[in-house]
């Protein structure tokens, strides 16, 4: 690159922008500056900086675009592109990364190192004086932000405390009696606020149980949660059979959210009468059912689409014959799709073998408890990436 390319890109630092190339003076410190500052060449996908690393290096980006990365997200919460600025502070105090920086394709970069740039200002002490006012205005405006940052993460986290006793209100305190069965559920948000959801009913004297998982995290997600239980109590009130349900909680789902989420959610009915248990599945993992020491999935039911999508899907529904000592097992995908730090997910097999080896006269809090030790035992250290969630219901 050339002396006079390099020059005009660190005109793009805010505290060089007082700079004028065209008088000598200001011409050989920016001449001294441009020689400190390195070339770097990144290529696709890499890391050029990461969140809450402490920040040594100024970067202008020459060529190329670079996406950023906030708090885990898989998503770039922004693009940077060709001559913009990253962390022109850092030149001038210990600071950290506020985000993760990935090069979105081949990048060029242009480097001056905090060290380098302090010892040529040590030579050529001008330096400090000419960039002193603007540095005083530029950490004004970066005190400003960060109060800003702290009062809305204030109202931010207290947004969350809210949103996380919502959730936690509207999970079962309590489960209901019911003479022939006992009952275990269990939810566990990745996050502060989760998207999964499971609710017992006593739909006209019979057990009614919920259990989804709804697209998203967070805060848009613990909504959806919410809005989605209140269809799903609302459509048992007025519906006799799980198809039925899901047809109208996916009609109403289709009329009120947006086309790109969508809810997985399996809703089955115990017959006290009957003693049979009648489902219907959107989207999430079959049951498992426990019959004379063996374990095995139920049959899908025909129509799988998670509801939220398409207004006229036929959702129908499977009926099982229940016997004594049955056991019935539900989950969203966050069982199957627990994930270790080697990248393995936990997966069906594993779970029928750990249901193999539990005691036959496991009561449904014993099953749901070995389950989860073992799931937690696979994950390790890794972080979680989805809500954990399971109902358990055991025929006495």
């Amino acid at each position: 690159m050339k002396m006079y390319q390099k020059m005009g890109l660190l005109l793009q630092i805010p505290v060089l922008r007082n700079f004028d190339y065209r008088q000598s003076v200001d011409k050989k410190l920016l001449t001294e500056i441009a020689k400190i500052a390195a070339e770097q060449t990144v290529p696709q996908q890499e890391v050029i900086t990461r969140q809450g690393e402490e920040a040594s290096a100024l970067h202008i980006i020459v060529e190329g675009e670079v996406h950023v990365y906030k708090n885990g997200n898989t998503k770039p919460l922004a693009t940077l592109y060709r001559g913009q600025v990253i962390n022109d502070l850092a030149l001038f105090r210990i600071t950290y990364h506020p985000a993760t920086l990935i090069s979105a394709g081949h990048t060029e970069l242009l480097t001056i190192r905090r060290d380098d740039f302090v010892r040529l200002m040590m030579l050529y002490p001008e330096i400090a004086i000419k960039i002193m006012p603007v540095l005083v205005k530029r950490i004004e405006e970066a005190s400003g932000l960060m109060e800003t940052w702290i009062r809305e993460e204030s109202e931010l986290k207290r947004e969350l405390e809210i949103a996380t006793q919502i959730q936690q209100d509207m999970m079962p305190h309590q489960v209901p009696a019911f003479v022939y069965f006992e009952i275990d559920g269990y939810s566990k948000p990745a996050a502060k606020v989760g998207g999964d959801l499971y609710n017992i009913l006593d739909h006209q004297g019979n057990l009614g149980v919920v259990i989804g998982d709804v697209s998203g995290k967070s805060v848009p997600a613990a909504m959806l949660m919410a809005i989605s239980q209140g269809m799903v109590e609302m459509a048992v009130e007025s519906h006799s059979c799980p198809a039925d349900i899901l047809r109208r909680v996916n009609r109403l789902l289709c009329r009120h959210i947006h086309k790109k989420l969508f809810v997985a959610l399996c809703y089955a009915e115990f017959d006290l009468q009957t003693l049979t248990m009648t489902y219907a599945m959107a989207g999430l993992p079959s049951p498992i059912l426990l019959r004379n020491q063996q374990w095995c999935e139920l049959a899908y039911c025909e129509e799988r689409l998670p509801l939220g999508q398409f207004p006229h899907l036929n959702y129908d529904e499977k009926r099982l014959q229940l016997q004594p000592d049955d056991v019935i097992i539900f989950t969203t995908d966050g069982i199957d799709e627990a994930t270790n730090t080697k990248g393995q997910m936990y997966g069906t097999d594993r779970l029928l073998k750990t249901l193999a080896e539990i005691p036959p006269r496991a009561s449904a809090r014993e099953i749901r408890e070995h389950i989860l030790m073992d799931v937690n035992a696979f994950v390790g250290e890794a972080e979680p990436h989805d809500d954990l969630t399971l109902v358990v219901v055991k025929v006495l």
